[in-house]
């Protein structure tokens, strides 16, 4: 995946002959100078924030200012097109493609150029008609780096934490928890080809990942939540984030499967996304609110219409009752329901009248849990 956001090239539109997405990684915030993308790719895929040494050694971070420009060399000869309303990213000008050297200057006012170079120092080959790209590429997979900030981000979305903070700063300056761990998760990631699953499986077979999310022991420390760096003593609890939320709300009604044009499902998700990330009110909880107002329309679509819907198909289903009130609770908190709520819920089904209606209520009153929106 990083080859291919670092060697794409065609229309970032969807309708393009030559569209691909992976474009958008380099073309965002492209100009002549190339800065932004420079410093994207070694701050996502190398965890160091290399823009600091744009326009001087930077002290703090470690860097020369010559490493900031000899990475962008390799990126610096690439430009937007805006073609037929397409937006493209093509050679500044072809066939001098990785022929030429990028000029900058010093605080001192002395101006040095250099060639295309990874930040350890290795060259990159600037031949005429050459992509420098592509071993620019290779040179970032091999790099050691970029195993420790691929595993570093994994970690952090299934702990909330990673073991830098931030996520994407590896810097002297930053602490890094548990070096050793990271350090071995890191080497195995690359000697198993980069494989994402099983850095995730090592991951949630962890102890860590198993631990309770009470705080018992205050005296530990851990309190990353106020700033303190995540010691991976417990769990932590977060609220889910907006996009995951309607993305189960969208899977568990089968939204999408009930056509309409993609523009609606698009804009639709705009419309949630927004309410979701609104600013709360004084004295709301901006989690739960975001659920009961934002989903709202969404949240009646995944209970109504569609007979292949979660719930319709729960409530037509021959599986026992107690097995559709576990489903529900799987689905909506990706766990079983203790004895008293499974309890609760079959009186409510069994009393409600209509059983599908009593479902719905069933569901509806899940989805606007504290419990739904928070990562346990």
């Amino acid at each position: 995946m990083a080859q291919e956001l670092l060697t794409a090239s065609g229309a970032a539109n969807e309708g393009a002959d030559d569209y691909n997405p992976a474009v958008n990684f380099l073309l965002d915030g492209i100009d002549r100078d190339a800065k932004a993308p420079t410093a994207r790719v070694a701050r996502v895929l190398l965890g160091h924030h290399l823009q600091c040494a744009q326009c001087h050694d930077s002290e703090a971070q470690g860097w020369k200012q010559q490493q900031f420009w000899a990475l962008n060399a390799a990126l610096r000869q690439l430009r937007a097109s805006r073609q037929d309303g397409h937006a493209r990213l093509v050679p500044s000008e072809p066939g001098v493609l990785g022929s030429a050297a990028v000029a900058y200057q010093t605080p001192e006012g002395i101006t040095k150029t250099t060639g295309p170079r990874f930040i350890d120092g290795t060259e990159i080959s600037a031949t005429d008609g050459v992509d420098p790209r592509q071993q620019l590429a290779e040179l970032i997979v091999e790099s050691n780096d970029f195993a420790k900030a691929a595993v570093n981000r994994v970690w952090a979305q299934l702990f909330d934490y990673g073991f830098a903070r931030p996520v994407d700063d590896f810097g002297p300056q930053s602490t890094i928890v548990a070096p050793a761990v990271l350090d071995r998760l890191a080497t195995e990631f690359a000697a198993h080809d980069f494989d994402l699953r099983r850095v995730i499986r090592w991951a949630v077979l962890s102890e860590p990942f198993r631990r309770s999310s009470q705080v018992t022991d205050l005296a530990s420390k851990d309190m990353p939540e106020e700033g303190e760096l995540a010691l991976f003593s417990r769990f932590y609890n977060r609220p889910a984030q907006g996009p995951r939320v309607l993305g189960a709300l969208v899977e568990a009604g089968r939204i999408r499967a009930k056509g309409g044009s993609r523009s609606e499902v698009e804009q639709a998700r705009v419309d949630w996304l927004m309410q979701a990330n609104r600013a709360p009110t004084k004295g709301s909880k901006k989690a739960d609110t975001a659920v009961m107002v934002g989903s709202a329309d969404l949240q009646h679509k995944s209970v109504s219409g569609d007979p292949t819907g979660l719930v319709k198909k729960l409530a037509a289903s021959e599986m026992p009752l107690e097995k559709r009130i576990e489903h529900l609770f799987l689905a909506a908190l990706a766990r079983q329901p203790s004895q008293r709520e499974q309890q609760a819920a079959l009186q409510l089904v069994r009393t409600g009248g209509n059983p599908a209606t009593a479902l719905e209520d069933l569901w509806w009153a899940l989805q606007n849990s504290s419990e739904c929106v928070l990562d346990r």
